[in-house]
C-alpha cells in the first residue's frame, strides 16, 4: 500500500488536542518526512515501513531542552493512528486522515 502523502493528525496531549501536519515519503522499507505542529517543523529520516506499520524518531527543541520523539503508527487506507513517546513522558495517542 502506498503511504506517501500528507496527513492531518490530532495528538491528544495533556495540553489538549494538538494539530500536526505529517508528510511521509517511502523508499523501499525506509521512511522520511516532516512533522509540522506545536514544536515547529521537524524533518526526519531513518524511519521504517513494514506493511501498514510505520515508525520513526525525531529530535526537537522544547522549553525543557532537546527531546526525542519516538513515533509508531499504523496506516489503514486513508486513516492513520498510533502513539508518540516524548522523552520520559507518558505516550500520547494520535489519529488522523490523509489530506487531499
Amino acid at each position: 500500500m502506498a503511504i506517501d502523502g500528507k496527513y492531518n493528525l490530532e495528538l491528544q496531549t495533556t495540553l489538549g488536542p494538538q494539530a500536526v501536519i505529517l508528510i511521509l515519503k517511502t523508499e523501499g522499507g525506509s521512511l522520511s518526512g516532516t512533522m509540522d505542529g506545536h514544536f515547529g517543523n521537524q524533518s526526519f529520516g531513518g524511519g521504517t515501513v513494514k506493511e501498514n506499520d510505520i515508525a520513526w524518531s525525531v529530535k526537537l527543541q522544547s522549553p525543557m531542552g532537546e527531546m526525542q520523539l519516538d513515533v509508531k503508527g499504523t496506516i489503514n487506507g486513508n486513516s492513520i493512528e498510533g502513539q508518540v513517546q516524548l522523552g520520559s513522558f507518558r505516550p500520547t495517542p494520535f489519529k488522523g486522515n490523509r489530506a487531499y
